[in-house]
């Protein structure tokens, strides 16, 4: 009995302790999620605006590209691509490339629209992003989903091999666009040349993603620089979700390495270059 008693009290002493431990860390949590929904809140009510049409303006700029090539590729004479047809490759291709690029420039954006709200000690710079981040992610799931049943209210074969491919290689993409828009974050609007050759440079990342076009026909000396690109490597795993063994850039290791190595030296530099990031207009 008395070895009974003496292992409860050994159990609840263990069990206040663990509780001590865990009431910081719950407090940090609770508040972390109150500012974080509050400032989802606040950039959902500006990226929509007052009207409930402004959400379909979201879902506007990646569905006029689709029409546009689906249009080109049709004029062409162009079907489907290893068996994937023209609708599903556009969107399947499209739609992921468009929430990477928002989730990039709207997370080097982040400072100058929510300065004020710096002066609160429970912001920080990266709760900017991740709520940012968090909206696109939902609108382009969002899209993703609709403009699926779209098709398949149209009597497109809609077929879904992996849905979890699907869904994982969104989430890698996502984080690749935040570690991406961390590291560009300090220097926008700094150095000219910088923001020069971002912007260049994603032009030409449209291009060379896969998201509109095919590349595993492209000369083998592109190849051996195009095997490189993170985000070709995604939107073409993405793509096995609808078609198994799709391509043959479909490297989801290699693309989530590329995620987390950007989003630790986004973070590093954060850090480092917190009162270079504020002192940007």
């Amino acid at each position: 009995m008395d070895y009974s008693l003496e292992n409860q009290n050994k159990q609840q002493s263990y069990r206040r302790q663990l509780s001590q431990y865990w009431k910081p860390w719950r407090k940090a949590i609770s508040v972390q999620r109150q500012t974080l929904s509050a400032l989802i809140f606040r950039e959902t009510k500006t990226r929509f605006g007052e009207q409930s049409l402004g959400i379909l303006w979201a879902f506007g700029e990646v569905l006029s590209h689709i029409f546009i090539f689906w249009g080109l590729w049709t004029v062409m004479g162009r079907q489907a691509h290893n068996g994937l047809a023209t609708p599903m490759f556009l969107i399947s291709g499209m739609v992921p490339y468009f929430m990477f690029s928002n989730i990039f420039s709207k997370s080097a954006d982040c400072i100058s629209a929510n300065r004020a709200l710096l002066v609160f000690s429970q912001i920080h710079i990266f709760d900017f992003v991740l709520s940012r981040a968090i909206v696109e992610l939902t609108i382009y799931m969002s899209a993703i989903t609709i403009f699926l049943v779209g098709l398949y209210f149209f009597e497109f074969d809609i077929q879904i091999y992996s849905l979890v491919r699907v869904i994982w290689g969104i989430l890698v993409l996502w984080i690749l666009g935040i570690g991406l828009g961390l590291i560009y974050l300090p220097f926008k609007g700094k150095f000219k040349i910088i923001d020069t050759i971002v912007s260049v440079g994603f032009r030409m990342l449209y291009f060379i993603s896969g998201a509109i076009f095919p590349l595993e026909a492209a000369p083998k000396w592109a190849i051996d620089y195009l095997q490189y690109n993170p985000v070709l490597h995604l939107i073409e795993y993405i793509r096995t979700g609808f078609i198994d063994n799709y391509g043959i850039f479909n490297n989801i290791e290699y693309g989530f390495v590329c995620a987390l190595f950007t989003l630790m030296i986004g973070l590093i530099l954060l850090k480092r270059l917190k009162k270079m990031i504020l002192q940007n207009d």
